[in-house]
């Protein structure tokens, strides 16, 4: 059996804290090292902490944003998982991330999860470094019908033809002879204009 994920919880409301960490505890793939109330406790024992994966609320109350804080605690490690669980829908919020800093961040809306087991795969997911999103902003995402073949170039469609049938970005690349490098460029730019992508019920990306 593998060893279980390292996850530190940041979470300004203290019942959902504590009912978050104790469902979350309850899965043997699952364990909680600490929880936060605040971003900046999160980011002083980080280090320390040494989580594989860290579940962020957006709103944290006063001082900076769970997505800062976690740009923040990827720059100090920077492989480290990021799980966004929070109110704020902000379907555009993972696109408008850089590029580089993308890999391994997930975002989940409090009010469409129905079972603790998607925070779970959500975990997992960040954890090997693909995107997980949630079904609701996947779907906010989507493409209007008269910008789905305009808006994206042959090349394009070909890759996010074959992530649909679930390749990964390097049998993309076997398949289109192409680099990886290429595929991950393409996929990018597509999420940056907008056109979102599911090739998955639940969101994921192959990294």
């Amino acid at each position: 059996m593998s060893k279980p994920i390292r996850v530190v919880a940041v979470e300004d409301e203290d019942l959902f804290r504590e009912l978050l960490i104790t469902s979350l505890a309850s899965f043997e793939e699952i364990a909680i090292i600490h929880a936060y109330r605040r971003g900046e406790d999160a980011l002083a024992r980080v280090v320390d902490d040494a989580p594989d994966v860290v579940l962020l609320d957006i709103d944290l109350g006063a001082g900076e944003t769970g997505v800062q804080i976690g740009l923040r605690i990827r720059k100090i490690l920077p492989h480290v998982g990021i799980v966004l669980l929070s109110n704020y829908d902000e379907p555009g919020l993972l696109t408008s991330l850089p590029p580089q800093e993308a890999a391994g961040w997930s975002y989940l809306l409090k009010k469409s999860v129905a079972e603790v087991s998607t925070i779970v795969r959500a975990i997992e997911g960040s954890h090997a470094r693909l995107m997980v999103l949630d079904p609701f902003l996947v779907q906010a995402l989507r493409p209007r019908p008269q910008g789905l073949v305009a808006g994206l170039t042959p090349r394009q469609r070909e890759i996010l033809a074959l992530l649909a049938q679930g390749y990964s970005n390097a049998g993309i690349a076997q398949q289109l002879i192409i680099s990886p490098k290429s595929v991950i460029a393409s996929r990018d730019s597509v999420l940056q204009m907008g056109q979102g992508f599911c090739p998955e019920r639940q969101g994921h990306l192959p990294p």
